[in-house]
């Protein structure tokens, strides 16, 4: 039952992931203020000494106006709470010598060669040979049902396996010795939908990584995004499959491991010499293919402004927006994943930054008290469809499927106090990072009438996720 709701939920979701934006409050009390107020208070500086630092040990029940969602307030935190400034950073454009560091600083000497059009005369003799060993070892059923995790029948990717097999036979007589693609030159061109990129692979032991770089700055969105993922793209899916089985079929990391590559995600950041980064998060991929775990480990990361921290998790909502809040630029991100080993898997960053000036050391703060009262009513103004701890459009689906309302009950058992980004007034070019309070939480979604869960743990998770907002020098909710 579960498979088959989650399969349909997937083929409707496809298209709002594309177009969809988070739904907001029903009325607009305390977002967006676009009255001048935050620029008034931004000329206004803390007292010396200043600490707004609170122990939150309390608890609280509310619900949304309309009863469609339960909050559950559950703190016991000390929160730090010292002054923070106000910050002005810009978009970071990528160029050819950032996307050069970047592939130094990741596979070292490795060579990385322009991706043209693919076929196996592209391959050294090397390369399609050891395409050909690693692959004639799944030229048969048992093999390939037990690398992908099934008893179904695999005979149409046996015949795949075995015509790549004979295609990267034939040209082995003509291919060269050596790899003989051209090496990158580093330089950004432009692509059918008007993007800066560069499109590279890396050859690294034995195996094959894309890289891919892509920079737009326009009226209509800017972007810029640095990917990289395992894999040439060249040939049989199960080609694929075989090197992520060959680095992430390992025992369970260690406690020892984890810590030693969420270090080594640290320190290649540090390295990229694309502003300053900060890791908040290192979890266990476990992905099981029938009976058997292939491991990972997430290495997640946010900006760092001037030393200061950011909480991670702002989402991207409506990015192009005219709002004073909106953002025509993702909210910046990276993350790695590695293998238990310290091997990259895959690699992405998004949305660098340069830190600008510092428009306020020590900007003036609302109370904390006033800054959870804001929050407490922007969440009260909430309804079931606005998406907590779920993707877009998720709860319409959920309703259409089983023709009954559904509900929420959301338990707020984080909060934090530290900086995250908003728009410039008339500006979409610049951005303030500014001192700001947050509640985080896990959200559980189920039938009004049938009390049935609908979220799927195994899925979503339950997992402590982004709720609201709230800029601590005017009070009003970011993102909205």
């Amino acid at each position: 039952m579960r498979k088959s709701w989650r399969i349909l939920l997937t083929l409707a979701l496809g298209t709002l992931f594309l177009f969809g934006c988070q739904k907001s409050p029903s009325q607009n009390v305390v977002t967006s203020k676009n009255n001048g107020e935050f620029e008034q208070n931004l000329q206004q500086t803390a007292p010396a000494g200043h600490d707004l630092g609170a122990n939150l040990n309390y608890s609280d029940t509310f619900f949304s106006t309309d009863g469609s969602v339960e909050f559950e307030i559950a703190l016991n935190q000390d929160l730090e709470c010292n002054t923070l400034p106000v910050i002005k950073v810009s978009p970071h454009y990528f160029t050819g010598e950032d996307a050069q560091n970047v592939a130094q600083v990741l596979f070292g000497d490795a060579p990385v060669y322009k991706k043209t059009v693919t076929s196996a005369t592209q391959f050294s003799q090397k390369q399609l040979k050891n395409k050909i060993a690693t692959l004639s070892s799944y030229c048969n059923q048992q093999a390939l049902q037990d690398l992908f995790g099934t008893s179904s029948d695999m005979s149409e990717e046996e015949e795949s396996i075995k015509r790549y097999i004979n295609y990267c036979t034939e040209a082995l007589s003509s291919a060269p010795e050596q790899d003989p693609g051209q090496l990158c030159d580093w330089v950004m061109h432009k692509d059918e939908s008007n993007n800066n990129v560069i499109s590279a692979y890396v050859q690294y032991k034995d195996r094959k990584y894309e890289f891919s770089v892509t920079s737009h700055n326009s009226d209509d969105y800017k972007m810029n995004e640095i990917y990289i993922n395992l894999g040439d793209g060249v040939g049989p899916t199960t080609l694929k499959r075989i090197l992520y089985a060959q680095l992430c079929r390992t025992p369970k990391p260690t406690t020892e491991q984890m810590t030693s590559v969420a270090e080594k995600g640290q320190e290649l950041l540090d390295e990229l010499a694309l502003g300053e980064w900060e890791v908040y998060d290192t979890s266990l991929v476990t992905e099981y293919y029938g009976d058997v775990p292939e491991y990972s480990i997430l290495v997640k990361a946010c900006p760092k402004i001037n030393g200061f921290s950011v909480i991670a998790g702002q989402k991207n909502i409506n990015l192009t927006n005219s709002d004073t809040f909106a953002s025509t630029y993702g909210i910046s991100s990276a993350q790695i994943r590695f293998n238990a080993a310290g091997e990259i898997i895959e690699f992405r960053l998004d949305s660098p930054i340069d830190t600008g000036e510092t428009v306020n050391a020590n900007v003036a703060t609302l109370p904390i008290g006033e800054l959870q009262e804001n929050a407490k009513t922007f969440l009260t103004l909430s309804d079931s469809k606005t998406n907590f701890g779920l993707p877009v459009g998720y709860p319409e689906i959920l309703e259409t499927l089983y023709g009954e309302k559904i509900v929420c009950k959301e338990e707020i058992t984080q909060a934090e106090y530290g900086l995250s980004r908003i728009n410039i007034r008339n500006s979409d070019n610049e951005f303030y990072y500014v001192p700001t309070f947050a509640y985080k939480g896990v959200a559980k979604y189920q039938g009004k009438e049938s009390g049935t869960v609908f979220q799927s743990t195994d899925q979503y998770g339950e997992y402590v996720q982004p709720l609201v907002w709230i800029n601590a020098v005017d009070g009003s909710v970011i993102g909205q």
